[in-house]
């Protein structure tokens, strides 16, 4: 005669790993917040002046997925007639294509005079864009490690109380 078949046993996941997904989680939630509050403050607060553009180049990072680029700008702001120095295009200073990069340095001139917006408390904090990025969708991808650790946690914690 054959012995009955045993219930397999479950295996629940260790806390330290739900612990890590969350922590995870905030960790890139709270730098997309940060981007997001920035952007905010960009609508909300920074009123609209006047730039000079003093200089522009193309940045350039490579790293081991390759090349990539950002139109870089040195530009003046005044405020209050007293002169202050920017540098930057728009708040995620993200880099992209080369076409990309080299369309944003042909729409402005150095020499030229174009509308930014400015930080009235620190005019040095300067953008010659404002834009919304879609990289803000990013911010849903730490809610998922956020979501599935707090879960995974709350159903070990549940299993080990059930088994007590």
């Amino acid at each position: 005669m054959r012995p009955p078949l045993s219930k397999p046993e479950e295996t629940s996941t260790p806390c330290y790993v739900c612990v890590l997904f969350i922590f995870a989680g905030l960790g890139f939630l709270a730098f997309f917040i940060y981007q997001a509050y920035r952007d905010y403050r960009v609508f909300t607060r920074y009123v609209q002046g006047e730039c000079r553009i003093l200089d522009k180049r193309l940045g350039e990072s490579s790293d081991s997925d390759g090349t990539t680029y950002r139109a870089e700008f040195d530009y003046e702001i005044m405020v209050n007639d007293q002169p202050h120095r920017a540098h930057d295009l728009d708040t995620w200073g993200s880099y992209g294509s080369h076409d990309d990069a080299q369309a944003d340095l042909r729409r402005f001139l150095v020499g030229g005079t174009y509308p930014c917006w400015y930080d009235p408390a620190d005019p040095r904090q300067a953008v010659l864009t404002r834009r919304v990025s879609w990289f803000h969708l990013f911010g849903l991808i730490p809610l998922l490690f956020l979501g599935l650790g707090l879960f995974e946690l709350i159903h070990t914690l549940r299993k080990r109380g059930a088994s007590a």
